[in-house]
């Protein structure tokens, strides 16, 4: 018996309409392993080039997650509607992803206005569909502007880290 861990590096994208049409066998090719694919913002914006994506990332037998762009000061039970009627999950998709970034709406919105957003974002996704969504966010900005306020219980974590070894959130305990 060993104790040895193996790992695997596994490559991904995060793709949306500012790539334009991707050669998505080419992509394949390139030992890409998973994507993830921008679907809506707020409650009006759908990526206009999602159902393309999510079609052919299946297709070439790419793994494929979705995510929602969160905007803080919009109701986010409307946003995770627009979202689940935008994305059909199926078997063997990633989790839904809530891509939670700093934007200058926070200066003028009401910490109490973004955190009841959030958590009506992430309630309506895990009663439609079982599970937590994961919550995709910088660890400095989670940090300053969630952390301390909102109570995050058994939620996957994925960290932007754009050093060669990733800052930790302090309120997390764990991340992905």
């Amino acid at each position: 018996y060993s104790n040895a861990v193996f790992l695997k590096k596994l490559s991904g994208i995060d793709v949306s309409y500012y790539q334009g049409t991707i050669e998505w066998d080419t992509v394949k090719a390139q030992n890409i392993s998973f994507v993830f694919i921008k679907a809506t913002e707020g409650i009006t914006i759908t990526d206009r080039k999602f159902q393309e994506n999510w079609y052919h990332s299946k297709r070439v037998g790419i793994v494929r997650g979705a995510y929602h762009f969160f905007r803080p000061n919009i109701d986010g039970r409307e946003q995770a509607l627009l979202f689940l009627k935008t994305v059909n999950f199926e078997q063997g998709d990633i989790l839904p992803v809530i891509d939670v970034e700093y934007t200058r709406v926070y200066r003028s919105c009401r910490r109490s206005y973004y955190i009841s957003n959030l958590n009506k974002f992430i309630k309506e996704v895990e009663l439609q569909t079982g599970k937590k969504p994961i919550i995709y966010t910088s660890p400095y900005f989670w940090d300053r502007y969630y952390g301390p306020y909102i109570k995050i219980d058994n939620h996957h974590l994925w960290l932007a880290s754009y050093t060669a070894e990733p800052i930790l959130s302090t309120y997390f305990k764990e991340h992905t």
